[in-house]
């Protein structure tokens, strides 16, 4: 049977969005999945999955803080950190409109895509024409995909409770430098007394232990999957 990525993955992160950050609402997009929350009067917290446009199997996730309720499509692309030994200078929102990418909130600091097939080095498919070789069909269904793609999702949730929520509630309060690591205690969604919020408790307690991580300039939104944008 034949693995159809895009199908499977919407599936997976609505599933896991569902249990793990229910305070967000679902709104559909052509290329990926929108969700969206009213922080507070007049501010909206959101977060998109973007699913690639290339043949690979991967998605990234971008969000936005904004004044309006509509996910801010034609807002630039900025740099949410000061990353000093690439020269990058922190932007600032503009008009109470600020979009991002989740990977510059984590070391290295760069475009980060979660990769169910990480794609070919140029030697390796140099090597393929080189070398007549029977190559599997990677749509195909693979044993191991359904397994790892619920861990890739788990991942990326994990990141957006731990730098990106913290982060935008930093946003509203000057002063934010970084996009440090939180343990629960600034996770001001759902959150009281410093106590982590029952979405994360339910991600844990449904899925097992959460992976870890190994762990301005702006540039605007490209055709495809805009890689390496920095």
């Amino acid at each position: 049977m034949k693995f159809h990525f895009r199908k499977s993955i919407r599936k997976e992160i609505a599933a896991h969005m569902a249990v793990g950050l229910p305070q967000f609402e679902p709104l559909d997009v052509q290329d990926g999945l929108l969700y969206r929350f009213c922080h507070e009067k007049g501010v909206w917290f959101f977060i998109k999955f973007q699913i690639s446009n290339q043949s690979r199997e991967a998605f990234t996730v971008e969000l936005a803080r904004s004044p309006h309720s509509c996910w801010p499509e034609t807002a630039d692309l900025s740099i949410p950190v000061d990353i000093p030994e690439r020269g990058l200078i922190r932007a600032k929102p503009e008009s109470g409109v600020f979009r991002f990418r989740i990977g510059f909130l984590f070391p290295p600091h760069k475009d980060y895509w979660w990769e169910l097939t990480p794609m070919e080095s140029l030697e390796a498919i140099m090597n393929r024409f080189a070398i007549p070789v029977a190559v599997p069909d990677s749509s195909d269904s693979g044993s191991d995909k359904p397994g790892k793609m619920s861990s890739l999702v788990r991942d990326a949730l994990d990141k957006i409770c731990s730098y990106a929520i913290p982060y935008l509630n930093g946003l509203g309060k000057g002063g934010l430098k970084g996009g440090g690591r939180t343990t629960g205690t600034f996770l001001e969604l759902g959150a009281d007394n410093g106590e982590i919020p029952r979405s994360r408790r339910a991600l844990e307690k449904v899925n097992g232990d959460i992976p870890r991580s190994r762990d301005g300039r702006r540039g605007r939104t490209g055709e495809g999957d805009g890689d390496n944008l920095f």
